[in-house]
């Protein structure tokens, strides 16, 4: 802990306090954007548009796509779809990162299909559809024809319009009735009928939620929703559905000027939506995710220490979405969540609280389990799987019901405790405390998390720990208690706790992290939240009517006006246009630069030709390296002494055999993976976890290495395998998903091999005084084998720039495998380096690499 002045967003702008800062490594680990405490918070003027962050796209959830589906035509769809991605906590900031990839894009198409066939199976059902006979106007009288063709573009029209949430455009229609009449030459009306239904589905209009806006005369550079973006907004909030036929009508009444222009209109409409069943649906979700409960069911525990069923978990679960319910429609006190001792419990879990119950129905717990805090759901959540996590218990009070940010452990600080019958664990933590380079973050999450200490880590009642008394006092910003009941009546009091529930509720409602200049919004949500006896529905209406929930900032590509409208732009190759599409400019015609090669032009356009452009070459059977000399390629040089290499041979003749190889490249033939783990496919699945652990296996067997990464490339290397083998420095470490999902929450048993695990490792490796790691070299149910490696050094770098040297890898469609790790493989080689692995982090466009050996 340090003090420090920080800067806080108040509502009249910046304000510089004192404030005491958790501060465990580097200068850019402190937090410097703190809430403001109440006393220094003013509400901000409802009429004042606040700058909000630029619009994006974003893809319909799971849910959401099929409740829109079903209110669309019908019908539901039970088939695969893409899966969700949660990004700071919530699936609908997620949204807003997500593309489609190809696969996902054969997903949509078969659920578009089936649903067409489902929707419209005959020509009966097409005509019941249409309100008309539409598609027999074929061979019929011109006037019936024209009638007949007047129907179906008004089915049409109207279809679009409501599964695009905004008035279909007359070419849109126009393209329409030609696919139509193409799918019906070619199959039958009825399969014109459904070609475009299916179209309609595919199109991104329906599977985005689209908030382009329109420029705010008021406000440069801020656009504000017109009345469809804000009523899809509105209801995808609401409902987790589109929009239904009067939130349709009053959002068509007028746009900016009509229903949804911030009045009586708006508010109407979201009172209405409130008391929806649909509503009671969407916000148990918001708070589903808020307490992150969905992760109950990959939460691992021993069996035979602490059996937790199926049906246990599902009853624990059952019991926090009811607990919310409760609150939700009674509109009752927010705070009751961290202080009711009442609760909904089954048999089983009645039985697991020590209250014996026929039937489900509520109990009272008594103090100690008053609130979520007691509550066997989160204690579950927040354990190890044979003993109890009072750090893991405080970290998540602090971050996900006070908003506060705990930086990870600095490199070289070890993490875990492990088992031990020598003292209780809140006696051996504080002992790990007294470490200065862990003191700062212990002191701010164990003192509440020792609260929870009577709870075991499936939240069953204890009096002893290791066989001595439980100590449960703790303390929370200097206020002191006994137990999980008053620490959530603190919690509950804290000035802290409104103004986080604002927050994380408006990340959910806009779909993105808040920005800075959004600070001003969020101190005015929060001090609403407050001083309206801290009721959830009114602080949704707050949020709904303030005005940056009606607005978005400009897209950061630029915005446009005028549809299809062109304009210059540049590259350093050249002059070219750029194009108004969906209201922002796009399509620059300019050419590209693209990567230097051997052919004496300058391919990067920096005025250069062929610089820093060199390959590997072979002078017999030794390895040497060639640059490119007037557009062609020189002399094969080799270095002084030939490079030692995994053989078993003394390649430098210096009297030693394979020594220092550090990281190498190690190629094999691909039947040797295999060998080394019959599930490995390596031509067809180099990605899958049993070729990682072939690679591992096959890596640590040649005597040079402890571990291996990957393979390097994919297509150049059917039938052989060149392997990345770290150097015999590297450290491989057994930990397990349920550890590493601390590290990075997305990283769990269903997640094994994916960048969510990558960043895991990463920082895991690094809190051991290791410069990165990869794996799972090896893994079998909850347990992991990863390795860790100092012989490396990361390099920041972008998806963009990956996608030069492997089209695969551009961040949208793929951030991992077999394209990702050819690109990776290219830039470190372009550095100098071996090889290179990756993504260890990533965001949006940026990517962490980490690179190895010399060349």
């Amino acid at each position: 802990i340090i003090p420090a002045k920080v800067t806080c967003a108040g509502a009249d702008g910046p304000e510089e306090r004192a404030a005491d800062l958790c501060y465990p490594g580097p200068m850019w680990m402190i937090p410097l954007l703190l809430s403001c405490r109440p006393e220094a918070v003013k509400p901000a003027p409802e009429a004042t548009a606040p700058a909000v962050a630029p619009s994006r796209l974003h893809r319909l959830t799971d849910a959401q796509y099929r409740r829109a589906v079903a209110g669309l035509l019908g019908v539901s769809y039970a088939g695969e779809l893409p899966g969700d991605y949660t990004l700071y906590g919530y699936t609908n900031v997620g949204s807003g990162e997500l593309s489609i990839s190809p696969l996902e894009l054969e997903q949509y198409e078969a659920a578009a299909w089936s649903l067409a066939e489902a929707a419209i199976p005959d020509d009966a059902a097409r005509d019941l559809r249409m309100g008309c006979a539409a598609a027999a106007a074929l061979g019929m009288p011109a006037v019936a024809a024209e009638a007949a063709d007047r129907c179906f573009r008004g089915w049409a029209l109207g279809l679009a319009g409501e599964a695009w949430r905004r008035p279909a455009e007359g070419d849109e229609v126009e393209e329409l009735v030609r696919l139509a009449a193409a799918a019906t030459e070619a199959g039958g009306a009825t399969a014109g009928a459904q070609a475009v239904v299916a179209a309609v589905l595919l199109s991104p209009a329906f599977l985005f939620r689209v908030e382009q806006g329109i420029d705010d005369p008021d406000q440069p550079g801020q656009r504000r929703l017109t009345g469809h973006e804000l009523a899809a907004r509105l209801s995808f909030f609401l409902t987790d559905d589109a929009p239904d036929a009067l939130l349709r009508a009053a959002a068509a009444s007028g746009d900016l000027d009509g229903d949804l222009d911030g009045g009586a209109g708006l508010a109407a409409q979201v009172d209405r939506l409130m008391e929806t069943e649909a509503a009671r649906g969407a916000m148990a979700r918001f708070f589903r995710e808020s307490i992150e409960l969905d992760r109950l069911w990959l939460a691992d525990k021993d069996a035979t220490l602490y059996p937790l069923s199926d049906t246990l978990r599902a009853d624990m679960a059952t019991e926090m979405e009811v607990l919310f319910e409760n609150i939700w429609s009674t509109d009752a006190d927010y705070r009751t969540l961290l202080t009711d001792d009442r609760a909904w419990v089954s048999p089983e879990l009645g039985a697991h609280y020590g209250q014996p119950v026929d039937q489900a129905g509520w109990v009272r717990l008594g103090a100690d389990r008053g609130g979520l805090l007691g509550r066997a759901a989160f204690l579950t959540l927040t354990s190890h799987a044979t003993m109890t996590s009072p750090t893991r218990r405080g970290r998540y009070v602090r971050m996900r019901l006070l908003c506060q940010d705990i930086p990870p452990p600095p490199p070289g600080v070890a993490t875990t405790l492990g088992e031990s019958t020598d003292g209780t664990l809140r006696e051996r933590l504080n002992a790990h405390a007294e470490d200065p380079a862990c003191a700062g973050c212990h002191n701010l999450m164990d003192p509440p998390g020792f609260a929870m200490e009577h709870f075991d880590p499936i939240g069953g009642w204890r009096d002893l720990d290791n066989g001595r008394p439980v100590d449960a006092s703790g303390e929370l910003d200097g206020v002191e208690f006994y137990g999980a009941g008053e620490l959530g009546r603190t919690v509950a009091e804290s000035w802290r706790f409104g103004p986080c529930v604002a927050r994380q509720l408006y990340r959910h409602a806009t779909g993105h992290l808040e920005t800075e200049a959004e600070e001003p919004v969020l101190a005015h949500l929060g001090t609403a939240f407050t001083d309206g006896s801290f009721r959830l529905r009114a602080l949704v209406r707050s949020l709904v009517l303030h005005p940056a929930f009606r607005a978005v900032g400009a897209p950061e590509q630029g915005a446009c006006t005028e549809e299809g409208a062109r304009r210059p732009c540049a590259t350093d190759c050249g002059d070219g246009e750029e194009t108004c599409t969906a209201l922002q400019w796009s399509g620059c015609t300019a050419p590209a630069p693209a990567p230097e090669t051997c052919d004496g032009i300058d391919n990067d356009c920096d005025g250069f030709d062929d610089e820093y452009v060199v390959e590997t070459c072979l002078a017999g059977s030794l390895t040497g390296i060639r640059a490119c000399t007037d557009g062609a390629p020189g002399a094969c040089e080799l270095p002084d002494a030939p490079a030692e290499t995994c053989n078993g041979e003394d390649d430098d003749q210096d009297g030693e055999i394979d020594e220092d190889l550090g990281a190498f490249l190690y190629t094999v033939p691909s039947a040797q993976l295999t060998a080394a783990l019959a599930d490995c496919a390596p031509d067809s699945d180099p990605d899958s976890p049993a070729c990682h652990a072939a690679i591992h296996r096959t890596c640590a067997a040649s005597g040079c290495a402890a571990s291996g990464v990957a393979r390097v490339t994919a297509d150049e290397w059917i039938g052989s395998s060149a392997l990345l083998c770290a150097g015999g420095a590297t450290e491989v470490v057994t930990t397990t998903f349920t550890e590493l999902s601390g590290w990075h929450a997305d990283c769990n048993i269903y997640t094994r091999q994916s960048p969510a695990c990558n960043a895991a490792i990463h920082r895991m490796c690094a809190a051991r005084g290791q410069v990165t790691g990869f794996g799972p070299v090896e893994n079998d149910g909850d347990t992991a084998i990863i390795s860790c490696t100092p012989d490396a050094w990361t390099v920041e770098t972008t998806y963009s720039a990956l996608s030069a040297l492997d089209s695969r890898c551009d961040g949208s469609l793929s951030r991992d495998g077999a394209g990702c790790a050819g690109a990776f493989h290219l830039l470190c080689q372009s550095l100098g380096a071996r090889s290179g692995f990756g993504p260890l982090e990533n965001s949006g466009d940026y990517a962490l690499a980490a690179c190895t050996g010399s060349l």
